[in-house]
């Protein structure tokens, strides 16, 4: 249904009506009513003439809407310009300027620009430039620049540059310049995107603002931050820390994104009572400069700590801010050395006690119930590889 749905569509739109007057060569009248095409009160000669008032029982063909009203059973025609209200109960579709509050149950089709309000349950597509409000259940598809709000139950698609406010059930397309805010799941920016995106997956060639996703790629960053839990940007941050602790004493991190907001992949392994415990976390922190080269990092995160390969699945976190100074060697290695906040949660008990780790001291400890917390001050040193 759907298939033949657009390609009838497509058929009547791009046809133009090959034996249609010129519209700018169309005369105004007050008002006209047809059946269905040719049986109404303009006959054959309906498209010579733009109306005030329109009515269209099941199908009209017009040359225009002349800042009136137009209303149609099924599906209104226009050869020329339309400008006013116009609803449908299927589809409308002006060959020329589209203005005013278009509403219908299918699709509006413009095969100029639009201004107004555009408003279907499918789609709405125009050919020109699009200036307003659109929302569609399925889609919206402006072949030129868009500036105003779009809504669309799927995806927003524009050709050219885009301003304002685009939101989408799964993706938001823009194969030029954009800026505003862009919702979706998926936002794509093939230029410069300046603005906020909010999604899954966020792209933008060049960036000048924010991306909030779980994956954001940006090829060239003006200005602005990625923020998600994969953050892949040429020019930006790639790092690799080997460092020791003690609590954990070998650890392994892996810092991506940027150096305001950068994402943390950890890994780390220790001894209790002569077994293994393994550690894997994440978390996030910022770099900040103190100097040429040198930077403190400032880093908080939580892992997941595996006693004697045990998965359980019971809560055994330890959580850290890292406050971690670097000291440039050369361009790509830094000696790292700070202080870290430690607080330790676990419901595992080995011998009756709670921990599996050997904690050196605490500044605060709580083993009443089912759960045990302790926090002390430790540090950390060791040695960074940034890419």
């Amino acid at each position: 249904m759907d298939r033949l749905f657009l390609v009838a569509t497509c058929l009547l739109f791009l046809s133009g009506l090959a034996n249609a007057t010129d519209p700018d060569s169309t005369k105004t009248r007050p008002a006209q009513i047809t059946f269905v095409y040719p049986l109404g009160s303009n006959g054959f000669d309906a498209m010579d003439y733009s109306n005030k008032f329109s009515l269209n029982v099941l199908f009209g063909l017009n040359g225009g809407l002349d800042g009136g009203t137009e209303l149609a059973g099924i599906a209104s025609y226009n050869h020329g310009d339309v400008s006013g209200f116009q609803a449908a109960g299927m589809f409308n579709v002006n060959k020329g300027k589209t203005e005013g509050a278009i509403m219908s149950g299918l699709a509006n089709l413009s095969g100029g620009d639009s201004r107004g309000a555009l408003f279907a349950g499918y789609v709405n597509a125009t050919n020109g430039s699009s200036k307003g409000l659109q929302s569609a259940g399925f889609a919206n598809v402006t072949l030129k620049s868009f500036n105003g709000a779009g809504f669309a139950g799927f995806t927003n698609v524009v050709l050219d540059s885009a301003s304002g406010f685009m939101g989408a059930g799964f993706a938001n397309v823009v194969t030029n310049n954009a800026s505003g805010v862009h919702i979706s799941p998926f936002n794509v920016t093939t230029k410069r995107f300046d603005g906020f995106q909010l999604g899954v997956v966020n792209y933008a060639s060049t960036l000048s603002g924010t991306q909030l996703g779980i994956i954001n790629v940006v090829t060239d960053l003006e200005k602005g931050v990625p923020i998600g839990l994969f953050s892949v940007v040429k020019g930006g941050l790639f790092e690799i820390e080997v460092l020791a602790g003690e609590a954990l004493y070998s650890n392994l991190n892996y810092k991506m994104g940027v150096d305001q907001f950068y994402t943390i992949f950890k890994a780390g392994f220790a001894t209790y009572k002569d077994k293994s415990v393994v550690s894997y976390g994440a978390g996030f922190g910022t770099n900040v400069s103190l100097g040429a080269r040198n930077v403190l990092s400032i880093d908080l995160s939580s892992s997941q700590l595996n006693y004697d390969n045990n998965w359980d699945g019971k809560v055994n976190l330890l959580n850290k801010l890292d406050f971690n100074f670097k000291i440039a060697l050369s361009d790509h290695v830094s000696f790292i050395l700070g202080p870290s906040l430690n607080v330790y949660v676990t419901q595992e008990k080995v011998d009756g006690e709670f921990g599996t780790l050997n904690v050196p001291y605490t500044l605060y400890e709580d083993k009443d119930g089912d759960t045990g917390v302790s926090g002390w001050i430790g540090g950390n040193a060791g040695v960074s590889f940034r890419f």
